[in-house]
């Protein structure tokens, strides 16, 4: 099977990069080994700024609440909350969000096959062993099987230690006594988020996205995540209901890789990472739609000129992403994080009045929804 670019791993970023490698006219195959493109593993919030300029600005199909309310609180318990003028947060349907990218890709022409594993990569041959025997031949090849890394680690790319690693716990659930205008962020506290966030995004109609994550490194000795979550559910829950899904997770909290693509020997094969195979994960909270949505819109546009992707990256993301990771790392224990909200969150709110959009637009690029 000849085709000018093959896609790994069906998610937000692989079928972004799809859609834009068909709309630049590339003979594109995606392959998944899930029998469905749908995955779960986060919060499901991002910013409307962040997904129009991904190429996918919010629609009702796929976008179920608009926030302009939050909250956010220290590990000690100071509460800094606001409502944005400018920036709103979009909560997502993202299994319809990503069934709504599966039918962009297919009318573009995109060969998409699921239940099909990628195998071995050969990039100086240009060939993609597929779990049918199979195999794809191309002159790129994309990686967006997340923090598996999929073909980046038979290229060379080294598995994140547990410093690097954010270990994630999320129920979908219906809940009694919170409040559906506002998202909520809670840092901190080793007792359900050590070097982390705990979260509250509701979904509309009684339901909460509630979860709750850290550092993998830091996390209590034999403590999974799922106690963790349930330890923020006591805490901070009063009336908890049904419950739909649970889902957890590793995610990036690291600096992104230093180098996106890959060469074959020859340079005339390209191996292109994007999303979390990229690591390009905003590590003060773990976020990455928006980073795999932009991701995979670059990789796809310029999939025949792999180190234009790089640039954009480097010009657009990278800067970005190595900030929130410094701020993250100076920031780790919960007697900075309180310090930091005394002195610098807290009189964001003075500054917001004043400088409305600057201070927002401040505020996503520090949490990167």
């Amino acid at each position: 099977m000849r085709y000018d670019v093959v896609i790994a791993g069906g998610s937000l970023a692989g079928l972004s990069a799809a859609i834009h490698c068909a709309r630049k006219g590339a003979r594109t195959l995606l392959v998944d080994p899930k029998p469905g493109l749908e995955a779960f593993k986060c919060a499901e919030g991002a910013m409307e700024e962040s997904l129009s300029r991904a190429g996918f600005p919010p629609s009702p199909e796929w976008v179920s609440l608009e926030l302009y309310r939050f909250r956010m609180v220290s590990p000690g318990g100071t509460i800094f909350e606001g409502r944005n003028r400018y920036q709103k947060m979009c909560m997502l349907d993202r299994g319809k969000l990503q069934g709504r990218m599966l039918g962009m890709a297919l009318d573009g022409g995109c060969d998409v096959r699921t239940q099909l594993k990628a195998g071995r990569l050969d990039l100086d041959a240009g060939t993609l062993r597929l779990g049918n025997g199979d195999d794809a031949r191309a002159k790129t090849f994309i990686d967006a099987t997340g923090m598996a890394a999929a073909l980046g680690t038979q290229c060379g790319q080294k598995r994140l230690s547990n410093d690097g690693l954010s270990l994630v716990a999320q129920w979908t659930m219906h809940a009694e006594g919170l409040e559906e205008d506002r998202y909520q962020l809670y840092f901190g506290s080793p007792h359900h988020s050590p070097a982390g966030y705990s979260w509250i995004f509701p979904k509309g109609n009684g339901l909460f996205n509630i979860g709750a994550g850290g550092v993998a490194s830091r996390l209590p000795k034999g403590v999974l995540p799922r106690e963790l979550v349930e330890r923020f559910i006591r805490d901070r829950v009063p009336r908890p209901g049904k419950r739909l899904r649970f889902v957890a997770s590793f995610l990036p909290c690291s600096l992104p890789v230093e180098r996106p693509i890959i060469r074959s020997a020859d340079g005339k094969n390209a191996l292109l990472l994007v999303g979390d195979a990229a690591r390009l994960c905003v590590a003060s909270v773990s976020a990455g739609i928006a980073t795999a949505l932009q991701s995979g819109r670059w990789a796809g546009e310029n999939w025949a000129a792999p180190e234009k992707y790089q640039t954009l990256l480097e010009e657009g993301l990278y800067k970005k992403l190595v900030g929130s990771y410094m701020f993250k790392m100076g920031n780790f224990s919960d007697e900075k994080l309180n310090a930091l909200f005394r002195w610098r969150i807290r009189p964001m709110g003075f500054l917001h009045r004043l400088f409305p959009a600057r201070v927002e637009q401040m505020a996503v690029d520090l949490l990167g929804f």
